[in-house]
């Protein structure tokens, strides 16, 4: 086991930390994907907690496998350069057709359940009816 890399594996290790980061941004809009199709705080804070626990267990591995559990100041610099270019260029570029692309998915949700909301108005008045029907009905036999 060596404690000094040399400069080539040292960069390799920077380059390789670099593309990890360029990974975790593409995580990242994933999981702002989700957070826009979700108007849920609840949901939100969930999908937050968990990208940070799924970024904190790819950076485990990531630094198990590749330095050997070594922490290392140029390996976070790299995967934060790495994070940092994605967010700041191809973040920027999938932004908007995220936005609009989750947007249209909640209009179709909320087409596709409003018959079933309906159907269920329709049964949630005939039930209430059957309800004040019993109610009556057990005053009458409890008067008999």
């Amino acid at each position: 086991m060596e404690y000094l890399q040399s400069a080539p594996a040292q960069l390799r290790l920077f380059l390789y930390a670099a593309g990890f980061g360029l990974l975790m941004g593409l995580l990242y809009d994933a999981f702002r994907f989700l957070r826009l199709l979700t108007a849920l705080r609840g949901a939100v804070i969930a999908l937050d907690i968990l990208y940070v626990l799924a970024v904190g267990f790819f950076d485990f591995c990531f630094r198990l496998v590749l330095d050997h559990g070594r922490l290392r100041l140029y390996v976070i610099c790299g995967q934060v350069l790495g994070w940092l270019l994605w967010v700041l260029t191809i973040g920027r570029w999938t932004g908007r057709p995220a936005c609009l692309c989750a947007e249209k998915l909640r209009a179709a949700a909320a087409a596709l359940r409003r018959p079933f909301h309906l159907i269920s108005l329709r049964f949630a008045g005939r039930l209430r009816r059957c309800g004040r029907v019993c109610k009556k009905t057990a005053k009458n036999v409890r008067k008999i």
